[in-house]
C-alpha cells in the first residue's frame, strides 16, 4: 500500500507542476499582451505631445522672421520698434519678449520692464551660451537655444535669426540677430503637459547636449512623479535643437492587480490540479486494495 500511496503523491505533484506551468505560460502571454497594448497607447500619447510641443514652438518663434524681414526692408532698423513688437506679442502670446541685437549685442528689447538685464549682452562673446549664436551665423539659419536660466531670470529658450544685409557691392554681410524669447513652462502647458498627466502618464523632457560625449541629455522639465519606470522615448524636433521626451504609465506597464491575480491563478490552479490528481490516484489505490482483500477472502 505504501508504494501506491507514494505513487499517488508523485502523480499529484507532477500534475500540479504541469498545470502550474501551463497556467504560467498563459499568464505570461496575457501580461505581455497587456504591456504591448499599453506601450502602443503610451507611444501614441508621447508622439502627440511631442508633436504639439514642436508645433507650439514653431508658432511661438514666428515673429523672428517678421522682425528679420523688417530689418532687411529698413536697412538695419525698425522704426517704432516698441509698437511693432507690442503688436506681434499680442498675435503670438507665448512669445514673452522680442529683441534686436546688431553685431550680436542686444540693443533693443520689448517689453523693457523685467528685461533690463539683457541690454548690452554680447551673444557672440558669452562663452557660456554662444555656441548656438555662432552656429546660426555660420549656417545662416534660425536656431532655438536652450532651455537655460535666462539672464533676466526664469527658465526659457530663445530663437535667434541671423540677419544678413546686402552691401553696395552685392555682398551680404552679417548685421545681427532678430530674437524671440519664450518661457518653457508656458510652452509645455500650452502643448498639453497637464493633459498627459491626467491620462495617467509621468513624463520627463531633456535637451540633447550638442557638445556632450555619449549624447548626454540634460533634464529641464518633468511631471510631478519624479521616477519613471522603464520609460519609452520620442524625439522632439526643433529648429537646430533636439529635445527628448520620455513617458511611462504612473501605474506601471502591467497592473499590479493583474500580477497578483496571475500569481494566485498559477499557484492555486497548480495546487488544485495536484490535489485532484492525488485524490484520484489515492482512490484508485484504495479501490485496488479492496479488490485484493476480497480476492484473498
Amino acid at each position: 500500500m505504501k508504494w501506491q500511496f507514494d505513487r499517488a503523491c508523485r502523480q499529484g505533484m507532477l500534475a500540479g507542476l504541469l498545470t502550474a506551468l501551463c497556467l504560467a505560460a498563459g499568464a505570461a502571454i496575457f501580461l505581455h499582451a497587456e504591456r504591448d497594448q499599453k506601450e502602443i497607447e503610451a507611444r501614441a500619447a508621447a508622439e502627440a505631445f511631442a508633436s504639439r510641443i514642436t508645433q507650439r514652438t514653431y508658432e511661438t518663434v514666428s515673429p523672428v522672421y517678421m522682425l528679420a524681414s523688417m530689418v532687411k526692408l529698413n536697412r538695419g532698423e525698425i522704426p517704432e520698434f516698441d509698437q511693432v513688437a507690442s503688436d506681434l506679442l499680442q498675435e503670438f502670446p507665448l512669445a514673452r519678449a522680442l529683441e534686436l541685437a546688431p553685431a550680436g549685442v542686444v540693443r533693443q528689447v520689448y517689453p523693457l520692464r523685467g528685461n533690463e538685464a539683457v541690454l548690452g549682452h554680447d551673444l557672440l562673446k558669452d562663452r557660456g551660451r554662444n555656441r548656438e549664436a555662432h552656429l546660426a551665423v555660420f549656417r545662416r539659419q534660425m536656431m532655438v537655444a536652450g532651455p537655460f536660466e535666462l539672464i533676466q531670470g526664469g527658465l526659457g529658450a530663445v530663437a535667434r535669426y541671423p540677419v544678413f544685409l546686402m552691401g553696395d557691392q552685392g555682398k551680404a554681410s552679417f548685421w545681427g540677430f532678430a530674437i524671440v524669447l519664450f518661457h518653457v513652462k508656458e510652452l509645455l502647458t500650452s502643448a498639453g503637459s497637464m493633459e498627459i498627466e491626467r491620462k495617467g502618464y509621468a513624463y520627463q523632457i531633456c535637451r540633447v547636449m550638442p557638445d556632450a560625449d555619449g549624447g548626454e541629455c540634460k533634464v529641464f522639465a518633468q511631471s510631478s512623479a519624479a521616477e519613471l519606470c522603464a520609460p519609452l522615448g520620442v524625439t522632439v524636433d526643433l529648429p537646430n535643437n533636439t529635445w527628448r521626451l520620455s513617458v511611462a504609465p504612473l501605474a506601471g506597464w502591467i497592473d499590479q492587480g493583474h500580477w497578483l491575480a496571475a500569481i494566485a491563478i498559477v499557484v492555486l490552479g497548480g495546487l488544485a490540479a495536484g490535489y485532484a490528481r492525488w485524490q484520484a490516484c489515492r482512490q484508485a489505490a484504495d479501490d485496488a486494495g479492496c479488490d485484493e482483500s476480497t480476492v484473498a477472502e
